[in-house]
C-alpha cells in the first residue's frame, strides 16, 4: 500500500478516516479475524470512495506491510498498553495533522481510544460519527481493572462524539435512556461482493456462520443435527475460544450430517451462502448481524434466536425462535413446505434492496451529518 496519494488542489476531495484495523482483516487473505465490524467498515469504505471521498484506515499486524489493493489508504496503527494509553492521544494528533480529515467514523466495541479520537476531533472541529454495533455495547460490564478503565474511556468518548448511529430501535432507546442522546437508525448496509465461483462446495440445508465463542452457542447446531439426521448442517467459524473450538471439531467427527469447516475468508463464506437453503443464527444477542445480510443478499431465509427490529416477522424474511425445539420445528417447516419457503425468498428480495442498499445508508448518513461532497 502507498500511504500517500497525490490529489490535485482543484479536486478538493473530502477525506474520511474509518478508525479501525478491521478493514485490513477483510483484505488480508491470511487473517481469520473477520467479524461484523470488519464487514460493515469495508462496505462503508467502498461506499464513500464511490461517492468521491478519499478513505483512510489502519492496520495492526506486525508482519503485514502496508498495501492499497482497493483504493483505501492504510496507516500503521499505534498499539499501547494500559499505563501508556495516553500516548495514543499524540498518535491521534499526528494522524489528524497528516490526513486533515473532514469526517471520522468509529464503530463498536469498548475501545478506550474513542476518548482520545473524540477529544482531538473536537479540537480540530472535525465531524465524528460512532456506529453502535452490539445491543450490549453500552451496558456490557467487565470485572478487571484494565477493562473497567477501557470502558470508562469508551463511554466518555461516546459522550464527546457528536453523531451516533444505531442499528435498531432497541439501541436507539438505550442510548436515549443512558445518555439522553438522540441517534439515527441505519440498518447494516450491504455492498457488492466479488464472487470468483471457483469453490467446489457441497449443497447444504442449514448454514451457520459466526466466530466460535460461547455467546454464539454453536453447540446448539450439534443438538439440532442430532435431532434432524435427514438434513445437512454446515458450520463456519474462526477459533475465538480454543476449548470450545476443539470441542466442536471433535464432535463433528461423530455426526455424518454436520460439516465443521473452521475459519473461511469473507468471499469463500459468501460462496457457501449461495449454496445453502437456510441460514441459522443461535446467538444470545446481536446488534444487526452481517450474516443476515449475507443470507438475504443470496435470497436465503433465516431461522434465528435474535430478531432485530422484528424484521423476521414484519418483512417475512425468516422465523424467530427462542428454544432448540422451536428452531427444529422452524427448520423442518421451511425445508418441507415449498410454498412457505418460496414466499419468504420472494419477500427477502423486496425488503433487502430497499432497506440495506449501501447508497440508501450513505444518503441517510450524509443528510444526518450535513456534509455535502
Amino acid at each position: 500500500m502507498k500511504e500517500h496519494r497525490k490529489v490535485s488542489i482543484s479536486e478538493k476531495r473530502n477525506t474520511c478516516i474509518l478508525w479501525t484495523t478491521a478493514i485490513s482483516d477483510i483484505i488480508n487473505p491470511a487473517s481469520n479475524r473477520i467479524g461484523g465490524i470488519s464487514v460493515q467498515m469495508y462496505f462503508w469504505a467502498n461506499t464513500f470512495m464511490k461517492n468521491g471521498w478519499d478513505v483512510h484506515s489502519f492496520y495492526s499486524d506486525k508482519n503485514t506491510t502496508s498495501f492499497d489493493t482497493e483504493g483505501i489508504i492504510f496507516h500503521k496503527d499505534f498499539v499501547t498498553h494500559l499505563w501508556s494509553a495516553v500516548l495514543y492521544l499524540f498518535f491521534t494528533l499526528y494522524i489528524f495533522i497528516k490526513v486533515k480529515p473532514n469526517l471520522i467514523i468509529t464503530r463498536g466495541g469498548t475501545n478506550r481510544n474513542l476518548f482520545f479520537i473524540s477529544f482531538v476531533a473536537k479540537c480540530f472541529k472535525t465531524t465524528t460519527v460512532h456506529f453502535i454495533a452490539s445491543d450490549k455495547e453500552l451496558t456490557l460490564r467487565n470485572g478487571t481493572l484494565a477493562n473497567n478503565i477501557n470502558r470508562s474511556c469508551f463511554l466518555k468518548g461516546i459522550r464527546n462524539t457528536k453523531f451516533i448511529v444505531a442499528q435498531n430501535e432497541f439501541q436507539e432507546a438505550q442510548l436515549l435512556s443512558l445518555f439522553n442522546r438522540k441517534s439515527l437508525i441505519i440498518p447494516n448496509i450491504w455492498g457488492v461482493v466479488k464472487n470468483d465461483n471457483i469453490y467446489n462446495i457441497k449443497n447444504t440445508d442449514v448454514l451457520w456462520v459466526a466466530n466460535i465463542k460461547s455467546l454464539k452457542r454453536p453447540t446448539w447446531v450439534f443438538d439440532l443435527a442430532k435431532k434432524m439426521p435427514n438434513f445437512t448442517f454446515t458450520i463456519i467459524g474462526g477459533d475465538m475460544e480454543h476449548s470450545l473450538f476443539d470441542t466442536c471439531n471433535r464432535e463433528a467427527d461423530s455426526l455424518p450430517n454436520l460439516h465443521f469447516l473452521g475459519a473461511k475468508s469473507f468471499r469463500e463464506t459468501n460462496e457457501y451462502f449461495k449454496h445453502c437453503r437456510l441460514f441459522l443464527c443461535t446467538s444470545e444477542y446481536e446488534g444487526f448481524p452481517n450474516t443476515f445480510l449475507q443470507a438475504w443478499s443470496n435470497n436465503v431465509p433465516i431461522i434465528s434466536t435474535v430478531n432485530p427490529n422484528k424484521v423476521l416477522e414484519s418483512h417475512n424474511t425468516g422465523i424467530f425462535c427462542q428454544t432448540i425445539e422451536e428452531l427444529s420445528s422452524a427448520i423442518d417447516k421451511c425445508l418441507t413446505d415449498n410454498n412457505l419457503y418460496h414466499e419468504k425468498a420472494e419477500a427477502i428480495g423486496n425488503y433487502f434492496t430497499y432497506t440495506h442498499a449501501a447508497t440508501t445508508g450513505y444518503n441517510k448518513l450524509i443528510n444526518y451529518i450535513k456534509i455535502a461532497y
